[in-house]
């Protein structure tokens, strides 16, 4: 997902609203809320000069009940946010994670996504084990090259 899309996306995340993603092009993006009768909205608009989202209207009047799940926070979107914290406890448990998110957000995501963001910040520490490997037999090579009788 481009930064452009997923800047304007995270204006909905962290509201307990249940959004339809209303695409005009790339350069606008619309979120409305789901409930036919509910009057939510937002618009915004890319500002290519300085590359950041402006929000060009907003009715912040929500009529519905709150949601605590929301399709739109990602395993990618939670890593992130939660990046520094997992950094600091790579063994961070997925439970106490997934509270951590319900606490600071009010956000009930699923198992998988909480696994996924904490696996891709290890992954971003730990880093890949086959470029690992391969950095290993270059080692090698590099030591043979320099000195052959080892």
């Amino acid at each position: 997902m481009g930064k452009k899309k997923e800047g304007c996306r995270i204006t909905v995340w962290c509201k307990p609203i249940k959004c339809k993603y209303v695409e005009r092009n790339e350069e606008c993006k619309d979120d409305k809320c789901k409930e036919s009768k509910c009057a939510w909205r937002i618009y915004g608009r890319w500002l290519s000069n300085i590359s950041k989202w402006q929000i060009v209207s907003l009715n912040n009047k929500h009529t519905c009940k709150r949601v605590y799940k929301n399709s739109q926070a990602t395993s990618t979107w939670l890593t992130n946010r939660y990046l520094q914290r997992i950094k600091d406890n790579p063994k961070w448990p997925i439970s106490a994670f997934k509270r951590t998110i319900f606490t600071d957000l009010k956000l009930d995501v699923h198992e998988f996504q909480v696994y996924g963001a904490r696996k891709k910040v290890i992954k971003l520490i730990e880093g890949n084990y086959k470029e690992q490997y391969w950095q290993l037999w270059d080692y090698c090579h590099i030591i043979m090259a320099c000195n052959p009788n080892s």
